[in-house]
C-alpha cells in the first residue's frame, strides 16, 4: 500500500500550509471569511506559524500521510536533496493535542488584514466558545487540524490519520474531541464519533444565502 502515516517535522510546514490553503480554496464560505487582499507573504507566514507550534507546544502531535509512490524510490524515499519531491509526496496532514490532565480554555483569536473580522468572530469565536464548554478542564485528545490535498481525496488518507490518533487515545484511555465540517461529518461518524453540539452561522449579513454548520463531536473507547 503506497500510503503511510509518518511523524511530521518542521521541514514539512510549507507543504502543510499549502495543503491547508488548497483544502479550503474551493469552500463557498472562504471568500466571505477572507475577502482579501491578503498581506504579502501570508503563505510563508502560515508555514512559519505551523513550524513554531511544532517546536513550542509540547501537547501537539503532528502526523502526515506520504504517498511512497511519489517519492520515486519506494518506501525508503528518493533523493534526500529533492525537497520539492519529498514535499509533494505528503498528501494529508493532521495536528492533535494530547491533554493528559486538563485542556486549556481556548485563547482569544485576532483576525488581521484580509479577514472579514465580523464573520470570522461569529464563526471561529463561536467555535472557540463551544470548545470551551465541551473540553476545558478535561483530560482528552483534541483534533485541531486534518486536511487532505484535494488531488488525493477519497484514497483513505484521512482515515489513516484518524486511526493513528485514535490508537494514541486508546493507549492513554482518553476521549477525543473535534469540530467537524459538513464535508467531513460522515467520515468522523464512520470512525465512531457522535454529535454533541452544533454551531451555526447565517452568512446572509455578508451577502451569502447559506448557513455554515459545524458539529462538536466526541469519541470514546467502546
Amino acid at each position: 500500500m503506497p500510503l503511510q502515516v509518518q511523524p511530521a517535522t518542521t521541514a514539512d510546514a510549507p507543504r502543510m500550509a499549502e495543503i491547508e490553503h488548497d483544502a479550503y480554496a474551493s469552500n463557498v464560505f472562504t471568500p466571505y471569511l477572507f475577502p482579501g487582499p491578503m498581506p504579502d507573504g501570508s503563505a510563508t507566514g502560515r508555514a512559519a506559524e505551523l513550524a513554531e507550534q511544532m517546536r513550542n507546544d509540547a501537547t501537539t502531535r503532528w502526523i502526515k500521510v506520504v504517498d511512497t509512490d511519489l517519492l520515486g524510490g519506494g518506501e525508503g524515499g528518493g533523493d534526500d536533496d529533492d525537497v520539492e519531491t519529498r514535499g509533494k509526496a505528503i498528501v494529508a496532514m493532521a495536528k492533535y493535542h494530547i491533554y493528559k490532565e486538563a485542556a486549556d480554555s481556548p485563547a482569544a483569536r485576532r483576525f488581521g488584514p484580509g479577514c472579514n473580522v465580523e464573520a470570522c468572530e461569529a464563526l471561529f469565536g463561536g467555535l472557540a466558545r463551544m470548545r470551551g464548554r465541551n473540553m476545558a478542564g478535561k483530560a482528552c485528545v483534541y483534533l485541531h487540524l486534518l486536511q487532505t490535498d484535494p488531488d488525493h481525496q477519497r484514497r483513505g488518507a484521512a482515515g489513516l490519520l484518524i486511526q493513528h490518533m485514535l490508537q494514541d487515545a486508546r493507549e492513554l484511555g482518553l476521549p477525543v474531541w473535534l469540530e467537524s465540517s459538513a464535508e467531513a461529518h460522515s467520515v468522523y461518524r464512520k470512525h465512531g464519533f457522535v454529535d454533541v453540539e452544533t454551531h451555526t452561522v447565517d452568512f446572509a449579513p455578508w451577502g451569502l444565502d447559506r448557513v455554515h454548520e459545524v458539529w462538536a463531536m466526541v469519541w470514546r473507547e467502546p
